[in-house]
């Protein structure tokens, strides 16, 4: 059965310049990858590398406690509580807890006069079509 739809090829033709380079063969570069697995069973520690292996650094004469501090027998400062039913004033600054009312607002005169109004927009044009390739 042969195939009816070769009939109806279009032929394209390449974009100018496009087949300059066709018979470029791209070369990958000099860079070798290599798979192999490295061995470092005999590998041994620098010369001198274990020489001194007991040393312990000393830190210096800086002492770190680990243990907490307790607060039980701690006294208030002489005369922090002599003024103990003190409040404060507040100054004269009221603060009010009132939600705004706009009921019965109205809108500013002549606000509602051009409501219709359509922006120009100018002379531009925007297509909105799809453009068919041949």
């Amino acid at each position: 059965m042969a195939d009816n739809s070769s009939k109806n090829v279009v032929y394209v033709k390449s974009k100018i310049g496009s087949m300059d380079n066709y018979d470029h063969k791209a070369g990958g570069g000099t860079t070798k990858v290599y798979d192999k697995n490295e061995n470092y069973d005999n590998v041994k520690s620098r010369a001198g590398a274990n020489d001194n292996i007991d040393h312990k650094a000393g830190g210096g004469t800086t002492k770190v406690f680990d243990q907490k501090t307790t607060y039980e027998n701690v006294k208030s400062r002489a005369g922090a509580n002599d003024n103990i039913d003190h409040k404060a004033g507040g100054g004269t600054t009221k603060v009010f807890d009132q939600k705004t009312s706009y009921e019965g607002v109205k809108s500013r005169a002549g606000a509602n006069d051009n409501i219709n109004h359509k922006a120009g927009g100018g002379t531009t044009k925007i297509l909105d079509e799809k453009t068919v390739y041949k």
